[in-house]
């Protein structure tokens, strides 16, 4: 995208605005003004807006290694593919023209969109820094398993370690430190849950869904939709009875429901269709 390239002439350190949302899949939803109506859920009002300045976030998947510069090739490459491919198995679908290669890009663009947003950045952090916290208080529940495995790590690593099991104990019974996951967690799990729910995906059947002329389907930051079935709580892609929607313009909508390889078309005349 050009604006991608005003900012990567700035330097290869200066941040970039990560599109979560795909700015080629929000224009399926723009208005004959290539913007779009967005409700602001922290001022709760609405603006319209250019797909260029919505749903992104700043370097979201930039990996920073300590002591090197950053590295951008998961956006300029992995996510920059998943988006191609992504757009022409759209394109292949709102054209009417439906096939195995279409529906297999379409499944990995949904899957990854999925993974990719910034709740799930959040949500993989927060839970590999709690699994990290309770592995600490197991090994360090006691002086003996605090000595062993400090003395482990210095016959691995050939280093002598300046701490003490007696200080390790301490620390962590105390909670004197905190432990916070790197962007690494989010960027491993994304890539590994997207490639497995891809493959899930097409195991499903395949519902198209055609909006009557007077409305529409929206998007929002999170675009892809899982539904409970009635009267339950538990919510996932195989939970018997779910429905998954994944808009893909104002007109068409896909609907992914129980396993099987059944695929139709379908239009709905009203609301309640």
């Amino acid at each position: 995208m050009l604006e991608d390239k005003i900012v990567s002439n700035r330097g290869a350190n200066a941040p970039r605005k990560h599109h979560y949302v795909p700015v080629f899949y929000q224009r399926n939803f723009t208005n004959d003004a290539g913007l779009l109506w967005v409700y602001d859920r922290v001022r709760q009002d609405y603006k319209e807006l250019h797909p260029l300045s919505i749903c992104f976030k700043r370097d979201l998947y930039t990996v920073k290694p300590e002591g090197k510069p950053p590295d951008m090739q998961v956006e300029t490459k992995l996510l920059q593919f998943i988006d191609s491919a992504g757009s022409v198995g759209v394109r292949d679908f709102l054209s009417n023209k439906p096939n195995s290669s279409a529906e297999q890009e379409l499944a990995l663009f949904m899957a990854f969109q999925w993974n990719r947003v910034p709740t799930m950045d959040r949500d993989i952090r927060v839970t590999y820094a709690q699994l990290i916290e309770e592995l600490c208080r197991v090994s360090f529940s006691s002086v003996e398993r605090a000595k062993s495995i400090l003395e482990q790590v210095e016959s691995e690593t050939g280093k002598p370690l300046s701490l003490t099991p007696e200080s390790m104990v301490r620390d962590v019974m105390e909670k004197r430190f905190e432990i916070v996951a790197t962007e690494t967690a989010f960027l491993g799990t994304m890539i590994s849950q997207s490639m497995k729910l891809a493959r899930l995906l097409r195991r499903l059947d395949w519902e198209v869904l055609i909006a009557s002329p007077e409305t529409g389907f929206i998007i929002c930051d999170c675009p892809v939709v899982v539904v409970p079935p009635r009267g339950s709580d538990q919510v996932g892609f195989v939970v018997p009875g779910s429905a998954k929607y994944f808009p893909l313009s104002r007109g068409l909508c896909l609907r992914l429901g129980e396993p099987g390889r059944r695929r139709r078309l379908r239009r709905l005349e009203n609301l309640s269709g």
